[in-house]
């Protein structure tokens, strides 16, 4: 899998400059030719955890924390009537 691999570095802070992590967010292309079951790309991409690359919580960070935040902080709406609206209202509350 292509981007688990990459990905993991960004979660290690030993590895990165000044020991920071990086705002790495999950996306694919989902949609992509290559992909034959789209129900398997998030199962894929927790291979991560699965292998021992980068633990649950940065999988969640990964998967929702970061992009929710990328999207909402730029437009503070962009989740309201969603699925996922009350669980970023969580999420962004100090």
């Amino acid at each position: 899998m292509a981007l688990g691999r990459a990905s993991k570095s960004a979660f290690h802070t030993k590895l990165n400059p000044s020991g920071v992590g990086l705002k790495a967010i999950f996306s694919s292309d989902i949609d992509y030719w290559e992909v034959l079951d789209m129900t398997e790309v998030v199962e894929e991409a927790y291979e991560l955890v699965d292998d021992g690359l980068i633990t649950e919580a940065d999988f969640r960070d990964f998967v929702f924390a970061k992009p929710a935040s990328f999207h909402a902080e730029t437009n503070p709406d962009f989740f309201k009537g969603t699925a996922v609206d009350g669980a970023v209202e969580t999420l962004l509350s100090p």
